[in-house]
């Protein structure tokens, strides 16, 4: 198996340290969608949306019984607004006009905090469940779900889960699963695996270090934020961290998702850096090289816009959010500035974690496959040396 440097990347990937540190992840991603989720209050909120017109004209017609009039009129001036980013007559003035439609958006599609009203929350979902029949697809009754966590639970959940999840648990699978190989250059297959216990108690052990540290940095600004400002107060807008979306966040939580968002960007430099000594590559080629998978799949937004948007391969959303954001957003040509990944900061935070668990299996599989190489190398020669010493022809 050896002889084939395809296996033994495979069975490198494969290894136990990898596969059971990508178990222990995705568990916590699952326990922490239902830590999110629960405790919850539920409260139903309908209306219905009667008769939309055709598809280009996006325009609300029929019965308008039970539909906000403040809905209907966001309906029609968010259509303007995308009408003005088609038809605008140069890329500058697209490109400003989908700022505003982006703006529009993020000041609309209210997020989810402690003390959000439930208009707010109708509001969310509207915008959220209405797209299909703002399209004309069909008619529908919008249901929205009202979940209300208490605050003292939302400030441990944000400060302690997300970065544990985020970032430690991450950040250690990537140190014994990358960094041991790539530094030290030998191969899961050739050396003898440590007993499961030993990698779970040593996982564990960098996991709470990591964790601690983590929560050491951001807990006390967050507290002493939220005492001075209160939590989940909407009254202060703070400019959102990942792509210039505006969330009415507190001073506090704004804070402790920059701290999660800082320490995702660094596994993910850390991870970049690992995969360029595993190639001997300069570390542009290799960023270079995660950017290109990205350009791969093409979507148009809004049908017949010229406007893209522009996703990865493979993509994931941790806490279930409305749907699939942009990875990359760009306007006709990519005049548009390039942006972080995400459209909302955690999934910012997600997109840099997705692609250090590619770095991380590319850095793998590079060691695995060099390494590979080398031995079939030395296998030849030796077999070579051997012949002649035998004075058998080669």
């Amino acid at each position: 198996m050896g002889r084939w440097p395809s296996l033994v990347c495979l069975k490198a990937v494969l290894s136990m340290r990898v596969l059971w540190g990508a178990l222990l992840f995705l568990a916590l991603f699952l326990f922490s969608a239902f830590i999110q989720n629960y405790p919850a209050t539920e409260m139903g909120l309908s209306y219905d949306i009667q008769g939309v017109a055709e598809t280009t004209e996006f325009e609300i017609v029929g019965s308008h019984d039970g539909v906000d009039p403040k809905l209907l009129d966001a309906y029609r001036r968010r259509e303007a607004l995308r009408q003005e980013a088609v038809m605008a007559a140069d890329a500058d003035a697209q490109i400003d006009a989908l700022a505003a439609l982006r703006l529009f958006d993020a000041r609309t599609l209210l997020p989810v905090w402690p003390g959000a009203t439930a208009s707010d929350y109708a509001q969310r979902s509207l915008w959220a469940s209405s797209y299909e029949a703002l399209a004309g697809l069909e008619d529908r009754q919008v249901t929205s779900q009202v979940r209300e966590v208490p605050a003292s639970l939302y400030l441990v959940y944000q400060a302690t889960w997300l970065p544990a999840v985020y970032w430690a648990l991450p950040g250690a699978v990537a140190v014994f699963a990358v960094g041991r190989l790539a530094d030290k250059g030998r191969l899961l297959s050739q050396q003898p695996m440590p007993p499961l216990g030993t990698f779970l108690r040593s996982l564990f052990l960098a996991f709470v270090v990591a964790l601690l540290l983590t929560v050491a940095a951001v807990v006390p600004i967050a507290l002493t934020l939220t005492v001075l400002n209160g939590w989940g107060d909407p009254a202060y807008p703070v400019f959102s961290i990942v792509d210039g979306h505006v969330d009415r966040l507190t001073v506090g939580a704004a804070l402790v998702r920059l701290a999660v968002l800082w320490c995702a960007l660094t596994a993910f430099v850390v991870a970049l850096g690992s995969l360029a000594r595993a190639l001997g590559a300069n570390a542009l080629v290799c960023a270079v090289v995660c950017v290109v998978p990205a350009l791969c799949s093409q979507v148009p937004l809004d049908g017949e816009s010229p406007v893209t948007r522009w996703v990865p391969l493979a993509y994931m959303e941790p806490m279930a959010h409305i749907a699939l954001f942009d990875f990359f957003s760009l306007a006709p040509g990519g005049q548009e500035l390039l942006k972080l990944p995400g459209s909302t900061w955690d999934q910012g935070v997600m997109a840099f974690l997705l692609w250090s668990f590619v770095l991380d299996v590319l850095g793998v599989g590079a060691v695995a496959v060099r390494q590979a190489v080398r031995g079939r190398r030395a296998s030849r020669m030796g077999r070579r040396m051997a012949a002649e010493r035998a004075g058998a022809p080669c």
